[in-house]
C-alpha cells in the first residue's frame, strides 16, 4: 500500500522502546480468489508493547512478513539476523528473538497483500514446516534457558500445535495412520480431536469444507469489526 510507511514509521518515533512495526495484511489465496484480512482470519488482534510472550506461542501468529518493519539497531542488537537453516519460518524466529528485546507495534489496518497458491514454498513443502517450528522453539529454549521454568504451559501448547501441523501434513501425504499416531499424543484437545477424526476423510474434500467455513467466518467478523 502506498500509504505503507507514512503510517508506520510515526510509530517508532512515537515510541524509542519499539522496535518492531507491522500491520494487518491481506491474505490472498490465488487459486480459491479469496481475499481474507490477517487479524480476521486469526480470530484475534494482537497486543501491544511486550509481545514476546504471545508471539511464543505459535497459534495465532499476526505478522505478515511484508508488513514488518524494524530498527536497524534492533536487527543489530542480535546475534544473528536471518538463521539460514530454516527456509520457511525463518521471520518467525527473527521477529521472535527481536520481540524478546524490544517492544513492537502495529497498524491496524492492512498494509500489504501476501499472496498465498499452490505453488507458494509454504504449501509445497508443508511437511518441513512442522520440523523448523520444533527446532526454533527449541533454539529459542536454548537461548532464553529461563523460559522452560517460566512459560511450561506455552511450551506444552507449542507441542500441540507442532503436532497438529505435523498430522495435518501427513495426511495430505496420505499417510493417514501416521497421522492418527501423531496427533493421538493430544487427543485430549479439541482441535486435535477435530483433525483427528477428519483425518478418516478425503484430505481435499475436508479441507474445501473447511476453508469456505474459514471464508465465512471471517466475512461475519469483518462484517461486525466495520459496523
Amino acid at each position: 500500500m502506498s500509504d505503507k510507511l507514512e503510517l508506520q514509521i510515526p510509530l517508532f518515533e512515537k515510541n524509542a522502546s519499539v522496535g518492531l512495526v507491522f500491520s494487518d495484511a491481506i491474505d490472498f489465496f490465488q487459486d480459491r480468489a479469496l481475499n481474507t484480512p490477517h487479524f480476521a482470519a486469526i480470530g484475534v488482534k494482537p497486543p501491544r508493547g511486550r509481545i514476546f510472550d504471545y508471539l511464543f506461542l505459535m497459534e495465532n501468529y499476526p505478522i505478515s512478513m511484508p508488513t514488518a518493519v524494524f530498527r536497524k539497531s534492533t536487527l543489530d542488537s542480535l546475534h544473528e539476523a536471518f538463521d539460514i537453516r530454516y527456509r520457511y519460518a525463518e521471520e518467525y524466529d527473527l521477529f521472535l528473538r527481536m520481540a524478546y528485546h524490544c517492544e513492537c507495534d502495529y497498524v491496524d489496518k492492512p498494509l500489504a497483500v501476501h499472496r498465498i497458491h499452490g505453488s507458494s514454498s509454504t504449501v509445497r513443502f508443508h511437511r518441513a514446516i512442522p520440523d523448523e517450528l520444533s527446532s526454533i522453539m527449541q533454539k529459542i529454549l536454548q537461548t532464553y534457558p529461563q523460559l522452560e521454568s517460566t512459560h511450561g504451559e506455552a511450551i506444552v501448547a507449542n507441542k500441540k500445535t507442532i503436532s497438529l501441523q505435523l498430522g495435518k501434513s501427513l495426511w495430505q501425504d496420505g499417510k493417514t495412520k501416521d497421522a492418527r499416531k501423531v496427533l493421538g499424543k493430544y487427543i485430549g484437545s479439541a482441535k486435535i480431536m477435530a483433525a483427528y477424526v477428519a483425518t478418516f476423510l478425503p484430505y481435499k474434500l475436508t479441507m474445501r469444507l473447511w476453508n469456505l467455513l474459514g471464508a465465512l467466518r471471517s466475512h461475519v467478523i469483518g462484517a461486525f469489526r466495520a459496523g
